[in-house]
């Protein structure tokens, strides 16, 4: 449970700080589900970011980092603990977003962990910068997607990112005044691999992320961003509630395809269905619960092993816990 020391020492800390008290994660994530949180964070910056992360380690409270609350699950009984959501207020324009900053120097984009990545992208083709068109689309924050590694039509944060720039998650209770470790992870080790990273392994909260980009003709890199929006809107749910893709692709196949051969395009469980349109994706026709899409997904992965023998491994983390 949450220590009320906790939020009290971010108040006093930092005043107008917007902490939220028993916050549904419905409000907060793409699939629209998910019971409450016993605090929900949004720091203005990267001083706020780390005074939070050690007010709650030195009062032995858990910390759950989300950005934009896509590819995420939460389950019907909340969680537990701090909550930090490093994207910002999506309603408000008051600075609360220097976690979702956007900067260019040369031929690198730098971008805050909170920024969509949608809005480095466009940034970049908007400065003649090419390399993220395929990824642009992905409907994530930056730290999220360099956490995962994540990546679209060939593309991947792999191959653009250069560098990410991070704060040590230490448990060892402490002084709350004491600023968290950063560590920058660079080249090799970056660690790089599908859907993972070496600041996955290690559990560091990334602040923000170094882009390297080519330089290109900016309208050409226009008709490629385009290019690839057409083949999102004519092949996926766009206006569905969900949490993106949520398996992970075998090797040498595509899990989409392997739900659909199995039969499973448009089988529900409760509110939670197999998309009609693309059956990677989990939707949330409406009233669906955590409890719902879990199951449904059990029984995805039950019927395509039977099917194809192939085991799909879930993409979307799920996080919370189960009603008491």
């Amino acid at each position: 449970m949450m220590h009320p020391e906790v939020t009290l020492r971010i108040r006093e800390r930092f005043p107008g700080a917007a902490i939220f008290e028993r916050e549904p994660a419905s409000r907060w994530t793409t699939f629209r589900i998910g019971g409450p949180a016993d605090a929900l964070y949004i720091p203005r910056d990267e001083n706020e970011l780390a005074f939070a992360l050690d007010a709650a380690r030195s009062s032995r409270v858990p910390v759950t980092i989300i950005g934009n609350g896509s590819n995420l699950l939460v389950r019907d009984g909340g969680i537990r603990g701090l909550t930090i959501r490093v994207a910002g207020h999506p309603s408000r324009h008051d600075g609360q977003t220097a976690l979702a900053g956007l900067t260019i120097d040369g031929g690198r984009i730098i971008a805050g962990a909170g920024a969509s990545l949608s809005a480095a992208a466009r940034l970049a083709a908007d400065a003649g910068l090419t390399g993220m068109e395929p990824i642009g689309g992905i409907p994530g924050t930056v730290g999220g997607a360099a956490l995962m590694n994540a990546g679209a039509y060939g593309g991947e944060i792999s191959l653009v990112a250069t560098a990410v720039y991070a704060l040590a998650r230490d448990d060892t209770p402490g002084d709350p005044s004491d600023r968290p470790e950063p560590i920058v992870f660079k080249g090799n080790g970056l660690a790089f691999r599908y859907r993972g990273s070496a600041m996955m392994d290690c559990g560091a909260v990334i602040t923000r992320v170094e882009f390297t980009l080519k330089p290109d003709d900016p309208a050409l890199i226009a008709e490629r961003a385009a290019d690839y929006a057409r083949r999102r809107k004519s092949k996926q749910p766009l206006s569905e509630a969900s949490a993106g893709s949520f398996f992970k692709r075998p090797p040498g196949q595509f899990a989409g395809a392997l739900i659909e051969s199995a039969g499973l395009k448009g089988f529900a469980v409760g509110g939670a269905m197999v998309s009609p349109m693309h059956a990677g994706f989990i939707i949330n026709k409406g009233g669906a619960t955590a409890r719902d899409v879990l199951a449904l997904k059990d029984e995805i992965i039950r019927r395509v092993f039977d099917h194809s023998g192939i085991t799909l491994e879930p993409e979307v983390r799920v996080i919370g816990d189960d009603p008491s």
